[in-house]
């Protein structure tokens, strides 16, 4: 019951936000723990709030669905961590890390073995 308590109090304690964003990367950041790529880049997104899917218009689209786990300020950044599933149901880790002064959010989408991690612009809510 306190779990279950605690995880409403989280949910009423988020802020009120859009219900969807539409996004576009322009940068991404890709690391395996070892090797670290960057560069431009021109991806498509759409972050749906109230259904808590994330859907990522690249060369595959991938839907991504998610519950958040917790939420918190960080260096200007409101962060929203959260557990996941891909198009092809692996669990993965979710970061939205909202810019509090910047049109802007960080998408980082973490794999067992790779991390992507686009910086995007809000285009409309």
């Amino acid at each position: 019951m306190k779990k279950l308590l605690l995880i409403l109090l989280l949910v009423l304690s988020l802020p009120v936000i859009s219900q969807t964003y539409n996004l576009n990367a322009n940068y991404l950041v890709v690391s395996d723990g070892i090797d670290t790529k960057e560069g431009k880049t021109d991806v498509d997104m759409v972050l749906n709030v109230s259904s808590s899917t994330l859907t990522i218009y690249s060369k595959d689209i991938q839907l991504i669905d998610y519950i958040v786990i917790k939420s918190y300020e960080e260096k200007g950044y409101t962060v929203f961590e959260a557990n996941a599933t891909d198009t092809k149901y692996r669990r993965i880790g979710l970061k939205l890390s909202f810019a509090n002064n910047a049109n802007a959010v960080i998408v980082t989408i973490k794999y067992s073995d790779v991390r992507y991690s686009y910086i995007c612009k809000i285009m409309s809510s």
